[in-house]
């Protein structure tokens, strides 16, 4: 996916490169990350634990903030869910106020 196709500036592959395999790889339809587990789904309707990646909390909790800031729009105790797209993407982040096990977020392809 070109960078123009993620929104200059908001969503750069650099930004996103933990998630980037998950983002490009045309059978994954759906990249979560709950809190404390990254999740994939595929067009094949499976659900796949993955295993020993990239991601960690402190990364998700950066990314959520980077997608608040520069989508205008707020992830605080007051505001706990944050939805958004960003080209074709469709992001939801929930606060960790919210969700047991810290920020989440959930990219609809």
């Amino acid at each position: 996916m070109e960078e123009r196709e993620i929104m200059t500036g908001v969503l750069t592959p650099r930004r996103l490169a933990p998630l980037m395999p998950y983002l490009e790889n045309e059978e994954i339809t759906d990249v979560d990350w709950d809190g404390s587990h990254l999740w994939v789904n595929t067009i094949h309707n499976e659900r796949q634990l993955v295993e020993n990646s990239e991601v960690t909390p402190e990364y998700i909790d950066a990314l959520a903030a980077h997608i608040s800031n520069n989508s205008s729009k707020h992830l605080n105790k007051k505001e706990e869910i944050l939805e958004t797209e960003v080209g074709a993407w469709r992001i939801t982040c929930l606060h960790n106020s919210v969700a047991i096990s810290g920020t989440a977020i959930f990219i609809r392809k």
